[in-house]
């Protein structure tokens, strides 16, 4: 329990490292280009773990096992790799021109409130005022950050 509690606090100190370096790097040699670097290491990740998970299925878990399936591609598949995109281009972006602290934190509200909503439509997660408080009280929170001088 304690790993999967850990995971989102360690994946959201990568999402600030990843933007603020690409960042830096995309100062330096245009972010076009760490976007493309990005994108070639995850393929090389991504490749590994594929071919990890394919050859030696008894090291991964079964959720990341390759299941036997026929593979009929939508255009629904190209959804998280658009995101992805998405967020290696436009957080150093919005970086950049708003500083981190100000784009993390828009970042998070909307992850937020998008994670409510998600749990409402999809995980059929009961509403509760609590939630709503929460989430008021986290977008008020960021509102006073974002007026801060």
């Amino acid at each position: 329990m304690i790993f999967y509690l850990s995971l989102p606090i360690i994946l959201g100190i990568a999402v600030v490292i990843q933007g603020t370096t690409n960042r830096q790097f995309g100062a330096v040699h245009g972010l076009s280009t760490a976007v493309l670097i990005n994108a070639v290491v995850f393929l090389v990740l991504s490749l590994g773990l594929f071919l990890i998970a394919k050859y030696t299925p008894n090291l991964v878990p079964d959720f990341l096992q390759v299941k036997k399936s026929d593979l009929n591609l939508t255009w629904r598949h190209s959804i998280p790799g658009i995101c992805g995109f998405l967020l290696v281009l436009g957080l150093p972006w919005a970086i950049n021109n708003i500083g981190a602290a100000r784009a993390f934190l828009l970042l998070i509200i909307a992850q937020i409130i998008t994670g409510f909503v998600w749990d409402y439509m999809n995980a059929e997660t009961p509403l509760h005022w609590f939630k709503f408080a929460g989430a008021a009280l986290t977008v008020l929170g960021g509102a006073l950050i974002l007026l801060a001088p």
